[in-house]
């Protein structure tokens, strides 16, 4: 488990993608419906000129395969949500700390992390959601606290 306090500094390269870009939103907009939309027009050209219906199936296959990444497209989810999978026991709960910086990271989570969720863990599995998180540079901890005393315990 890492303990040193200083952090390599990673917000020069994030720095681009704090504010979204119209004309990267766009371009993926144009990337994505015009092929699709071309799709369809040959389809229709194939079936108006009489080409084989084998031409005008393969091409709905193709339409049909890009379609989820059109329709079931979701939008950003806001916050962080962290899965965790195979925890070696289902005893006492997990704990979920974010931190803003390295002062108290991880064994001080209770009395240095900025957000803290705790949950009971559910066959060996558990899911920490942060919700209106703002933009910024974050640690996280993730605590089996087996005992439930609020305390990172080692071994």
């Amino acid at each position: 488990m890492r303990t040193n306090s200083s952090w390599p500094d990673a917000r020069p390269a994030l720095h681009p993608y704090r504010t979204p870009s119209r004309g990267k939103a766009i371009w993926q907009l144009i990337n994505t419906l015009v092929p699709y939309a071309g799709l369809w027009y040959l389809m229709i050209l194939s079936i108006r000129h009489d080409y084989s219906y084998l031409w005008t199936l393969a091409l709905s296959v193709v339409a049909f395969t890009s379609l989820p990444a059109i329709v079931f497209a979701q939008p950003t989810c806001p916050g962080i949500h962290v899965d965790i999978p195979n925890i070696e026991n289902s005893t006492g709960t997990v704990a979920c700390a974010l931190f803003e910086s390295p002062e108290g990271f991880p064994a001080e989570f209770l009395h240095s992390a900025t957000h803290i969720t705790m949950m009971k863990i559910r066959d060996t599995k558990a899911r920490c959601s942060f919700l209106d998180i703002p933009p910024g540079t974050y640690a996280l901890a993730v605590i089996h606290d087996e005992n439930m005393d609020g305390k990172l315990n080692t071994n």
